[in-house]
């Protein structure tokens, strides 16, 4: 989860996602079992004021290299009204 005020650092935040997210999978691609091809999808969580970002990252394997992609956002909700919080609440339930 990468948080960043209204208006503020979007491009920066995901880079930050980024790096973290490439850093984990790199992590788990250590634990995983000698014949396992691919990691699970994992989900990513980004705020940006009080709105609330699903992104999904992925590893994949181009030639000898492990390839990390980021999936483009979905709005969760904004929290600033009651129905947006109720949709971020729920979708962190489901996650």
């Amino acid at each position: 989860m990468e948080t960043r005020r209204e208006g503020e650092g979007q491009t920066t935040g995901r880079a930050q996602l980024e790096i973290w997210v490439a850093s984990h999978l790199n992590r788990l691609q250590e634990f995983a079992c000698d014949g396992a091809e691919e990691l699970p999808f994992l989900p990513l969580l980004f705020t940006q004021g009080p709105v609330w970002f699903l992104l999904f990252a992925h590893r994949q394997r181009e030639g000898q290299a492990w390839v990390t992609i980021i999936y483009e956002k979905v709005t969760l909700g904004d929290v600033t009204t009651p129905s947006g919080f109720l949709k971020v609440v729920s979708s962190l339930l489901l996650l």
